[in-house]
């Protein structure tokens, strides 16, 4: 059973449970599957003895519905939790409960806090805020991690198991450890001490504002699965910085964009990890950059450091704090693509995931366009590092490409002689009947067929044998209709144009000798430049020319084309020959012009041909 139908069975069993309605399941529907979205390249970790409910968990998705089957057993979304002020929502790891205010008082709350920075909120904008009150609560439901079965006032948890164990005992059983409930782990939090960062935990603990690590990072999320994807408004730090604000009805309106920053920074695995399995490893990664940390803040462990700066940026809108903290991810950021980028292996997809999340890190930055600060330096130093890397990935690429165009090439040698062309031909041509009605696009197909056929033909004979086999079976074999008596004598003709190929000598020592001149060295760099230039036009026609041959079709418009751009290419050719004094160089664009009019001849010949069938089927 894949992932949404458990997920519907589930639900609906919520549902049935503890009364919820179709828009709240659907609320809770669509949060889940946007989270596995976000997360459907992470592989979670299911070794541990926390409470499950899916059997043989395995992927994201069963994650996410392990988490809320057993993390929500009281959901509450009337407004009863807290009467008396203007909470909008809280999840209670204590006892497992999910409060929402009604969609009203949280859209009148949400609406006073936007009108209070945007004159004119729109109904989507005041949607969305409103929503993500939903989701970012919800989130921390989901980033709860708990141990055992029993927990408070568990009648309609232990319904909702019974439920799922007896009527789909094949995908549902309860697994846990048969005591009261206690935490793992609550979100960012940090507040377990049974393991070996126990150090490590009791110090940021004690002497850092861990809550604001869970609630940027949980924010961050929410907003993903929320599908804000821009600022409310440009928020004033001073002296000219701003930094946009894509939350202004969260209190922490002023910080979540360092969570995107710093979960950018751990890549979305360590994130997920530390989210949702175990927050130390968030404080663990950051410790490694304690040099860079040192060098900005003069001391204390670098997570001490971020969070104090948090505090600062919220609580008193501190711009020293937001540059400082700025230029130590933006650091962290640099040694991240450094090493993505040192991956062997990297594809263009690659090279766009590192841009993109580029770009997302730098509009989370506090910015004066007016000034340029040493974090926008390092930004461009890390786009630049990317330019370059990039390049090589496409030059690799196009090794690669024309490597396995002339493999394919050798490979239809091989398999593909004069013999094989002559007879995909002449099925072509028995397509072909006087009488018949024949739409405009199919008489455009029948003779791109015939000619690429015919030419790949004339192309594979390689002696008079060859030469004298074709002639033979093109007399006995095309007779049959006028279309057929036109095409054989196209043919012949082409053959007597090889048989003269074939025996001049004196051509053949020509085009040895050239390739000879070509390898010499041009002092002229300027014509060195020049015809440089006109090479890698003439390499780009022929590239085309063979890409429209490769097809199995051949047509007639874009041939035309094709012939426009060569005869351009052959003037120019003749241009730069009159301009040129060195030998050398004049011998290199006689090649060139001489390559580019062979191209010419054959794109000509196959053009006389396509019309000359053209008026007969026509």
């Amino acid at each position: 059973m894949n992932f949404e139908k458990k997920l519907n069975i589930v639900i609906n069993e919520i549902v049935s449970v503890y009364n919820l309605s179709t828009e709240q399941a659907n609320l809770i529907r669509q949060n889940i599957i946007r989270r596995v979205k976000i997360y459907q390249n992470v592989n979670p970790d299911f070794n541990n003895n926390e409470t499950k409910i899916v059997v043989n968990s395995s992927d994201i998705g069963d994650f996410f519905i392990n988490r809320l089957v057993n993390n929500i057993r009281n959901y509450d979304f009337d407004q009863t939790y807290n009467k008396d002020n203007t909470l909008k929502g809280a999840y209670t790891s204590k006892d497992q409960s999910l409060y929402i205010g009604n969609y009203k008082f949280i859209e009148d709350i949400t609406l006073d806090k936007l009108q209070n920075r945007i004159h004119n909120v729109d109904n989507e904008t005041l949607r969305k805020a409103s929503l993500n009150v939903f989701n970012h609560e919800l989130g921390h439901a989901l980033q709860t991690s708990f141990k055992g079965m029993y927990g408070n006032d568990d009648n309609k948890y232990r319904q909702l198991i019974n439920n799922l164990n007896t009527k789909y005992p094949n995908y549902f059983k309860l697994q846990s450890t048969n005591e009261m409930l206690t935490i793992r782990q609550a979100g960012m939090k940090v507040i377990r001490k049974d393991d070996k960062s126990k150090d490590a935990r009791d110090f940021y603990a004690k002497n850092a504002y861990a809550i604001y690590l869970d609630e940027i990072f949980n924010e961050d999320e929410a907003l993903r699965v929320t599908g804000v994807n821009k600022s409310q408004f440009l928020y004033n730090m001073g002296n000219g910085f701003k930094k946009n604000i894509y939350n202004y009805q969260s209190s922490n309106y002023k910080i979540t964009s360092y969570g995107k920053m710093m979960k950018i920074v751990m890549g979305e695995n360590l994130a997920f990890k530390a989210m949702y399995e175990n927050s130390i490893v968030a404080y663990e990664f950051f410790d490694q950059f304690k040099m860079v940390s040192d060098k900005i803040y003069q001391g204390k462990p670098p997570m001490f450091n971020i969070l104090n700066s948090l505090n600062k940026i919220k609580n008193e809108s501190s711009l020293e704090e937001s540059q400082k903290l700025d230029l130590f991810l933006t650091i962290c950021l640099q040694k991240k693509v450094a090493h993505d980028l040192k991956n062997p292996n990297l594809t263009q997809t690659d090279i766009t995931r590192i841009k993109n999340y580029i770009s997302e890190f730098n509009n989370q930055m506090t910015k004066n366009p007016n000034l340029i600060t040493e974090q926008d330096k390092i930004i461009s130093n890390i786009k630049n590092m990317v330019i370059e890397r990039e390049k090589q990935v496409i030059d690799i690429n196009q090794n690669a490409n024309i490597k396995k165009y002339s493999q394919m090439n050798q490979e239809d040698k091989k398999k593909k002689d004069f013999n094989y062309y002559f007879n995909e031909m002449i099925k072509v041509v028995q397509r072909y009947y006087p009488n018949n009605q024949m739409s405009e696009e199919q008489k455009k197909q029948l003779i791109g067929e015939i000619f690429y056929n015919e030419t790949y033909l004339i192309e594979s004979l390689n002696n008079e044998d060859e030469l004298e086999q074709i002639m033979t079976r093109s007399i006995y074999e095309l007779s049959h209709n006028e279309m057929q008596i036109r095409l054989q004598n196209i043919i012949l003709t082409e053959i007597q144009e090889k048989y003269k190929k074939l025996h001049s000598e004196i051509k053949t020592q020509k085009q040895t000798e050239i390739k000879k001149e070509i390898n010499q060295i041009n002092n002229d760099k300027d014509f060195s430049r020049l015809i440089g230039q006109l090479r890698n036009k003439l390499d780009k026609a022929q590239e085309a020319y063979h890409i429209m041959m490769s097809d199995g079709y051949i047509d007639d418009k874009e041939l035309a084309t094709l012939i426009v751009i060569n005869n351009k290419l052959i003037n120019d050719g003749y241009t730069l020959k009159k301009l040129a004094t060195n030998p050398n160089d004049i011998k290199k664009i006689n090649v060139i012009i001489s390559n580019l009019e062979e191209q010419q001849k054959k794109m000509n010949t196959m053009q006389s041909g396509i019309e000359e069938i053209g008026k007969i089927i026509r």
